[in-house]
């Protein structure tokens, strides 16, 4: 009962509240209007369902453990992107290459607009659907067949969910945040990756102002996942958009650390395996975002919250050397051998990389004696590596940890390489759109190359295999 929580009404404007409406909704069991949106509600199983899981599990183990009453504000939407929490303003200011290009479309489309001609358009659109339905013999209700008639402000996806849904929050006096968003950015490709990592931190600024608190903690959930990656399909899986996103939350984190800023937490979900858009598994994913509010906000010190971070890379002969700065040994989970390692040469072709923690020598019974905060990477296939990657897929084929606190080393790389330099290095043809984004058709030819070239690596481990089992 000293757990209250509060839902947003979903409210997209462009131009910032200063109010939110209350709702109601109708329960069909007691045929009444209960309270809906808007409403703050006692914790209970009633009413629990309301709020994210994730939310409600942060919010349980902060509370069991402070005894302080908590209070959750749930502001989430399905289906968003980082620039419609952005305020519209602030996405102007970000001085990449990439959110320039994307604000000056904007612009252009808000200097062009025609509510008119927008009104026609609706009108037509909704014409057309009319009759395809009626054609196909399931004509539409009379109420769904009403034309539109209202004249509408463009729509130009910026600032519109900060518009309805956080600016009307302003000045609350918030302890704190948690972030988990992503999905819907990895539908512009590497762009909307490289536009993520540039306008997030402005983002997160913003949100600060917003509150009233330059040092607002702020604590990201990593993107979560979908579509397993495994042995077979490894080099496949690479190609998918969400590590990019993955990687510019974590970059974002370390960035703020290195600053000095201790209020940005970070928290990966991505090992929490479930092939599905949200982590399957909410309660690790709660408790370890809670673990950064409880040792950095609430004063409990003892909690260990914070991922193994790379401390040094080295490119030997033949190898690359990673070192971390962590508390304790690495270890895997589940316990076997190192996976989610991939490494390439200057040729920008990747291989899975074969892990191990290198041997420092030999204890008094000549058994062999590993530095476990070191990895070494190898792969037969890649002579002469130069770049290595790591968790490089939405749902990765990966289970290095911190055997201390069982925490997942985050996604990384060392390379700066795109999916249009992956094109040419795999079809030796240049993309249409230079180093914007793949065509449908180039996606689908760098797929297939990255399915021929894990059915070769398959046939190599094959062939090794049999001739060292020939006898």
């Amino acid at each position: 009962s000293n757990i209250r929580h509060m839902t947003m009404p979903r409210n997209s404007i462009q131009e910032q509240q200063k109010s939110f409406p209350l709702t109601l909704k109708w329960d069909p069991k007691s045929k009444t209007h209960k309270r809906g949106f808007g409403y703050w509600e006692t914790c209970s199983p009633e009413t629990v369902t309301e709020l994210s899981a994730i939310g409600y599990v942060f919010a349980r183990r902060i509370h069991m453990a402070s005894q302080i009453p908590i209070g959750v504000i749930d502001t989430s939407v399905g289906g968003s992107t980082l620039e419609s929490w952005t305020p519209y303003a602030a996405v102007k200011k970000v001085e990449g290459a990439e959110t320039r290009q994307w604000v000056a479309e904007q612009e252009k489309y808000l200097a062009e607009y025609d509510p008119k001609k927008d009104l026609e358009e609706r009108v037509q659109k909704k014409k057309d659907w009319i009759e395809m339905r009626t054609k196909a013999g399931s004509p539409p209700r009379p109420v769904n067949q009403i034309l539109p008639t209202e004249l509408l402000p463009p729509n130009i996806k910026a600032g519109n969910l900060y518009g309805g849904m956080i600016a009307p929050l302003t000045g609350f006096s918030a302890k704190g945040i948690i972030w988990h968003q992503g999905y819907n950015n990895c539908f512009e490709g590497t762009l909307g990756a490289t536009r993520y990592y540039q306008i997030f931190p402005k983002m997160i600024e913003s949100w600060r102002a917003t509150f009233n608190d330059p040092q607002l903690a702020f604590g990201i959930i990593s993107l979560c996942t979908a579509d397993e990656q495994n042995a077979n399909n490894y080099l496949e899986k690479m190609l998918d958009v969400g590590a990019n996103i993955r990687e510019a939350q974590y970059k974002t984190f370390l960035d703020f650390r290195k600053a000095g800023d201790k209020n940005v937490g970070y928290a990966s979900s991505y090992d929490q395996r479930r092939s599905n858009y949200h982590p399957g598994l909410k309660i690790p994913v709660g408790e370890r975002i809670a673990a950064w509010a409880m040792a950095t906000q609430y004063g409990f010190s003892i909690v260990t919250w914070e991922p193994p971070y790379l401390k040094e890379m080295k490119v030997e002969e033949g190898k690359i050397l990673l070192s971390f700065d962590l508390k304790g040994p690495l270890g895997t989970n589940p316990e076997g051998p190192i996976v989610g390692f991939a490494i390439a040469g200057e040729d920008g072709k990747f291989q899975p990389a074969k892990a191990e923690f290198p041997i420092t020598g030999t204890d008094k019974n000549g058994k062999s004696q590993r530095n476990a905060s070191q990895v070494e990477l190898t792969s037969p296939l890649v002579p002469k590596p130069i770049h290595y990657r790591y968790a490089w897929a939405r749902n990765p084929h990966a289970s290095l940890i911190s055997a201390w606190s069982r925490l997942p080393i985050g996604t990384q790389r060392s390379d700066t390489w795109t999916l249009p330099d992956k094109y040419k290095t795999y079809t030796g043809k240049e993309p249409v759109n230079g180093n914007a984004n793949l065509e449908g058709s180039e996606s689908a030819e760098l797929m297939k190359a990255l399915k021929a070239a894990d059915i070769e690596r398959l046939r190599h481990e094959t062939n090794e295999f049999l001739n060292q089992n020939s006898n």
